[in-house]
């Protein structure tokens, strides 16, 4: 009976929370559509340290952005992005933001295909490439059911043929699904979040300045060293920068 009445109560809180959560949303989007963006702000920051969510990311970028904040608006927005590639709103959003901010820099060229398979792997979240991956793996089980036991020599055939690229693609979806969840975890990735900042060649105040960065521009992290982070940034300039004037995506 103890044990009963436990599982009731704690659906009935979950209940409750996702009650107040609803609540604090259609709260904070009433505000949004009023004017009111800081408290709107406020609100989605607090719904989003409770459960990460794309169209909070989304709905919290609108929020900074009506309010100047393109660094955080930006943060944002690539936040929606790297849990839902596919969110059409937050990526328009993103690039007519990145067309306001100081830095525009031209990315190097890369070899086509590296290039081709990072957008590839990136353009579904991490459990969609998963949940392709068994689709597959359970057809070509069939297919090759089909194959073991048929007695037709055009469907085992065509059988043995499916099996085949449905387990090509069982090992190509599951490398994707594995590379965007690395992607997400690392984490290598992260927005400019001050005015601007000096790179300097090595990670000290004494360290000679190499170039300038300003609030909103994307670097990639790829070391860190007591308060500071090496960063590259698209052209393939490397360089140290405080860490605390960087916030990863």
């Amino acid at each position: 009976m103890k044990k009963i009445l436990a599982i009731l109560s704690f659906i009935i809180l979950c209940g409750s929370c996702c009650l107040a959560s609803t609540e604090q949303l259609k709260q904070a989007n009433e505000l949004y559509a009023n004017g009111n963006y800081a408290e709107a702000a406020e609100i989605y920051n607090t719904l989003l340290e409770e459960n990460e969510s794309a169209d909070l990311y989304y709905n919290y970028g609108n929020a900074l952005y009506k309010q100047g904040e393109l660094g955080k608006a930006i943060l944002n927005y690539e936040r929606a992005l790297r849990l839902n590639p596919r969110h059409a709103d937050a990526k328009f959003n993103l690039d007519f933001v990145n067309q306001q901010i100081t830095d525009r820099i031209d990315a190097n060229s890369t070899f086509f295909l590296n290039t081709f398979f990072r957008k590839l792997s990136r353009s579904l979240p991490a459990d969609t490439w998963g949940t392709l991956s068994v689709a597959c793996f359970l057809l070509m089980l069939v297919a090759f059911f089909l194959y073991v036991f048929g007695h037709a020599i055009t469907l085992r055939k065509i059988a043995f043929t499916i099996s085949a690229i449905c387990l090509f693609f069982v090992i190509v979806f599951g490398i994707f699904a594995q590379h965007q969840k690395r992607y997400i975890e690392q984490r290598v990735e992260a927005i400019v979040m001050t005015g601007s900042v000096t790179v300097k060649s090595s990670p000290d105040e004494s360290g000679t300045e190499i170039f300038v960065l300003h609030e909103g521009t994307k670097v990639e992290r790829q070391d860190a060293l007591g308060t500071w982070s090496k960063i590259k940034i698209a052209d393939g300039q490397v360089g140290w920068l405080p860490t605390s004037t960087i916030q990863p995506i």
